[in-house]
């Protein structure tokens, strides 16, 4: 099996690059299939371990799979890009619709109908990843905070409370960091054995 890597990226101390969603058109498409795509399954067998998902599953879709992802109204995708070639540095998507768990309804104190109301704007990040010539460089942080802009002005737009949830394997603690720089909280109780899952809100 050919291994893809991108670890061979290893962006200057001044680089330039750029934070930016992935938009839902041509271009976007574009994008998505000739950069995003090789990124994603270089992370998927780079570091598997990081992923619900496999490089076996992925490898094998067609492209109206990926077209799909990126077109999917209730999922957002941001990526930071590398000006002089397109590589794509690091990436996170959220999406929202999804419900709230349990323990994060208790430790806010949400009432039961408050999400059956859709009072909420609840948003879940997955599939956040850096390549590995770029970490320790902040653009993790730089992209996570553009998605949690993101909700913020969707949820102010609706006038709604902004909720983004995100479940890090207890031994990530590089994970953990990322999120709590972002001013994400850990929520009490876990929701797993090798999980904690983390919380960003915003009540109005």
């Amino acid at each position: 099996m050919r291994t893809i890597s991108n670890s061979n990226i290893r962006p200057r101390k001044s680089m330039e690059y750029s934070v930016q969603l992935i938009q839902p058109d041509e271009p976007g498409v574009d994008l998505f299939l000739t950069h995003y795509k090789p990124f994603r399954l270089a992370a998927l067998q780079n570091d598997p371990s990081f992923f619900a998902s496999t490089y076996t599953r992925e490898v094998s879709m067609a492209d109206d799979f990926w077209r799909g992802r990126l077109l999917n109204p209730n999922a957002k995708t941001f990526v930071a890009i590398q000006k002089h070639d397109g590589d794509i540095l690091s990436s996170v998507t959220i999406v929202r619709d999804v419900c709230v768990p349990q323990g994060v309804k208790t430790q806010l104190g949400l009432e039961a109908d408050h999400e059956a109301t859709q009072q909420v704007s609840h948003w879940e990040v997955n599939a956040v990843y850096t390549a590995p010539g770029a970490r320790r460089r902040g653009l993790g942080r730089r992209v996570m905070e553009a998605a949690a802009k993101e909700a913020q002005e969707v949820a102010d737009s609706e006038g709604k409370p902004c909720l983004i949830t995100v479940l890090v394997k207890k031994n990530n603690s590089a994970a953990r960091i990322l999120y709590e720089r972002a001013g994400f909280q850990v929520l009490s109780d876990d929701d797993g054995d090798d999980a904690l899952r983390l919380f960003l809100w915003t009540a109005r």
